[in-house]
């Protein structure tokens, strides 16, 4: 009787072990993002957690450099990062400011605006701008 409570005790602490390590295993990647959003503003981490750090960098660089009262223009959907051309999505991470997308000709459209003095949103071919320019902006 004490050889099979012995196996049972065993048995049942390899069961807690295994689900332990299994679920600390798949926790790493989330645990690991929140470290590294502790200590960031509210936008960036809104963004970080919806679109990837790299975006949340990005809008992190436009909130510093584009005036609160400005108005942004947007590319097209498909256009640039998928995040960039959503219009509600963007006029929450960029508020105050006034944002509107652009959705016939893009060329067209990127010189209407600018001429009014308009931020025109652009992204390199990987998406964003590098990480030294976003950094050496103040």
């Amino acid at each position: 009787m004490q050889k099979w409570k012995i196996l049972l005790t065993g048995l049942l602490a390899l069961g807690v072990i295994y689900a332990t390590g299994s679920s600390l295993w798949q926790a790493r990647q989330p645990l690991a993002q929140t470290w590294k959003a502790i200590g960031q503003p509210a936008v960036w981490r809104g963004v970080n957690f919806s679109a990837g750090q790299d975006f949340a960098n990005y809008v992190a660089f436009l909130n510093r450099v584009i005036p609160i009262d400005a108005l942004v223009v947007l590319p097209p959907e498909g256009t640039g990062p998928p995040a960039m051309g959503r219009t509600p999505y963007m006029q929450f991470f960029l508020a105050p400011r006034r944002v509107v997308n652009c959705t016939e000709n893009v060329d067209q459209c990127a010189a209407n605006f600018s001429n009014s003095g308009a931020y025109v949103l652009v992204a390199s071919r990987d998406g964003f701008p590098s990480a030294d320019l976003l950094r050496n902006q103040a």
